[in-house]
């Protein structure tokens, strides 16, 4: 992660975003594939969406670009 005067470069922060929204994605999957309805696989997607599991994900970027 490029980071500038405290702040995200406009590609990292759209690599985070995307990144993010494929997490969610994954989460309502699943959730729905384990039977969970609509509302309740939303909630695990958006659940998942946590500073702490958002961090991991944006460790995880860094990672991948070394």
């Amino acid at each position: 992660m490029t980071i500038r005067n405290n702040k995200q470069t406009p590609l990292t922060e759209t690599a985070r975003q995307k990144a993010c929204i494929e997490q969610a994605l994954v989460r309502y999957e699943q959730a729905r594939a384990d039977g969970l309805c609509h509302d309740g696989a939303l909630e695990v997607a958006m659940s998942g969406l946590t500073a702490q599991d958002s961090m991991a994900l944006i460790t995880a970027l860094e990672q991948e670009k070394k």
